[in-house]
């Protein structure tokens, strides 16, 4: 069966994940959905919220971390801030994510949240 390039679909039955007690199990880096073509916008929301959804009721820890845009830049150069609510429109660098999302794997304060991330101007 050929699968549409097109779609993603994430089976959380198939993650074989051993609850390790406080720390998160599952981090998923979504998106703000800035920079999305205006046209696919819609779509590409929907979908991520669907695969949002059915990770909080999977059971699993989980962190959901939306980043704004990301940019081929070094990481630890600019401030961070963080929110909630689609308020974020600044860029952030691919190290910076890949440093949050470790943090979060051994932080037990971000077990079972979501929220977006950028670099301050």
């Amino acid at each position: 069966m050929k699968q549409d390039p097109r779609s993603f679909k994430l089976i959380l039955e198939y993650i074989k994940a051993l609850p390790t007690g406080q720390e998160t199990d599952f981090i998923l880096v979504s998106c703000t959905g800035l920079g999305v073509e205006p046209n696919r916008r819609e779509q590409v929301l929907k979908a991520k919220r669907a695969g949002e959804d059915s990770l909080r009721r999977s059971g699993l820890g989980y962190t959901i971390i939306r980043p704004g845009p990301l940019m081929e830049e070094p990481g630890g150069q600019r401030a961070l801030i963080f929110d909630q609510g689609n308020r974020i429109s600044q860029g952030i660098s691919c190290a910076d994510v890949a440093d949050i999302c470790v943090k979060a794997l051994h932080d037990s304060t971000a077990r079972n949240k979501s929220f977006d991330v950028g670099n301050v101007d």
